[in-house]
């Protein structure tokens, strides 16, 4: 991601355009993706990083995600830097107007919200996150009333206090309260730095915060549908 606070750097660091580059020798591998001389391209997932917190996790937590529909995030591996490249041949054989992949040879694949939930477990039906989102000017309050464990007073730094919340030793014995914080926090900072990140690097996105008002009832909002359409 960025380089406050703690966080480590991300790919969106090393981004160049492709014109930019000294030219390479080519080789079978290197011409597998040939990416468009025209496209720049700016990261803010972070898989790798977003694996190794949570290879920390120990049984307790991995049964607080496992319990709010994204248990399937605990299988992903540390793959480290996002091939910049390869995504770039992804995005230029998207066609973002029908959400379809299009491989060639008249092959093309349907990002949709189904694919999503078999990968990650989080829901393509049920409440709808996307359009019970809170307004702009919301924000504040919801941060007061549902974020203040967190320990901060407005929208600045909140992936950062997110990320030091879920990367706490839970107590032994520890109440249902903290673990509904874990869970809301678990949720920010996961969809902020991983799986439907915004530009916005402070706040993240927040598109689905009506679904942390009732944590224990995250596994029953839409969340797939989110991811996949930030995907596309």
């Amino acid at each position: 991601m960025d380089g406050r606070g703690d966080f480590p750097r991300s790919s969106s660091h090393r981004v160049r355009s492709f014109n930019q580059r000294k030219k390479e020798p080519t080789t079978t591998s290197k011409q597998a993706y040939p990416a468009p001389q025209f496209l720049n391209i700016n990261c803010h997932s972070s898989p790798g990083h977003v694996a190794a917190v949570m290879s920390k996790f120990d049984s307790r937590k991995r049964d607080l995600v496992k319990s709010i529909g994204f248990g399937g995030l605990l299988e992903i591996h540390d793959i480290g830097d996002v091939n910049m490249k390869f995504s770039i041949w992804l995005l230029s054989h998207t066609n973002w107007e029908s959400a379809m992949l299009e491989i060639g040879q008249n092959r093309s694949v349907k990002f949709a919200p189904d694919d999503i939930e078999r990968i990650i477990g989080t829901p393509s039906s049920g409440k709808d996150v996307i359009h019970s989102s809170i307004k702009e000017v919301e924000k504040p309050l919801f941060i007061a009333q549902h974020l203040s464990f967190l320990g901060v007073g407005d929208e600045q730094s909140l992936l950062e206090r997110a990320l030091l919340f879920v990367q706490q030793d839970l107590p032994i014995g520890f109440s249902h309260k903290l673990a509904n914080q874990f869970k809301v926090a678990f949720v920010i900072f996961i969809m902020g730095r991983f799986l439907a990140p915004t530009n916005d690097l402070c706040i993240g996105n927040w598109d689905f915060w009506s679904a942390l008002e009732k944590p224990d009832d995250i596994k029953h909002y839409t969340t797939g549908v989110l991811i996949s359409s930030t995907v596309y």
